[in-house]
C-alpha cells in the first residue's frame, strides 16, 4: 500500500473550495485513496466531510495512501499530491463572458472577413411591460370550505373542576 507525505499549500489550508477540488479528484481515480494526519487512520478522499474533518491548515502534513495495482495508486498519489501542494485559492482563469466566435462570423459565406470584431453577446429584448407588474390591489378570494369558521353554538360543556391535590 503506498504512502505519501505532502504539505497542504492553499493559503488558507484545506477548506470548502480546496477540499472540494481535492475530493473531486480523487473520485475520478481507479483506486481507493485515503488522506489522514501522519500517524492516524486515514479517511476516505472522496468525502468531503471526511476531509473537511481533518481541519488542515497551510503548512499541515498529510499522508495519502492508496489501495489497489501499484502502478495506479503512485500515478493517483503523485496527481492528487500535486494538488494538495498547490495553492488552490489562488485566482482562477476565467473563460470569457461570451463563447461567440469572431472568426465564425466573419467566415459567413458572402462576406469580406474584414477586421476582427469582438464577439457579441445577445440578450433577449425585453418587453415594454417588463417586468410584469401586479394589480395595484387584489380581488377578495371566495370563501372555501378550508376556512375556518367557529363552531355553532351548542349546549355548553360542564365546567370542569379540579380535585384537591393528594399529599
Amino acid at each position: 500500500m503506498p504512502q505519501l507525505l505532502v504539505t497542504v499549500g492553499s493559503q488558507s489550508g484545506l477548506h470548502a473550495r480546496p477540499a472540494s477540488l481535492f475530493v473531486r479528484a480523487a473520485a475520478r481515480q481507479s483506486v481507493k485513496v485515503g488522506v489522514g494526519r501522519p500517524g492516524q487512520t486515514p479517511v476516505d478522499a472522496r468525502s468531503l466531510l471526511s476531509v473537511l474533518a481533518l481541519a488542515a491548515g497551510h503548512g499541515d502534513t498529510l499522508e495519502l495512501t492508496a489501495d489497489g495495482e501499484e502502478t495506479a495508486a503512485r500515478a493517483a498519489l503523485d496527481e492528487l499530491a500535486a494538488l494538495l501542494a498547490d495553492d488552490l485559492d489562488a485566482d482562477p482563469v476565467r473563460p470569457p463572458r461570451c463563447t461567440a466566435s469572431a472568426s465564425a462570423a466573419a467566415a459567413r459565406p458572402g462576406r469580406s472577413p474584414g477586421p476582427p470584431r469582438p464577439p457579441r453577446c445577445r440578450r433577449p429584448a425585453r418587453s415594454p411591460t417588463w417586468p410584469p407588474r401586479a394589480p395595484p390591489f387584489a380581488p377578495p378570494s371566495p370563501p372555501s370550505s378550508r376556512t375556518w369558521r367557529p363552531a355553532p353554538p351548542g349546549p355548553a360543556a360542564p365546567p370542569r373542576t379540579c380535585s384537591p391535590p393528594r399529599r
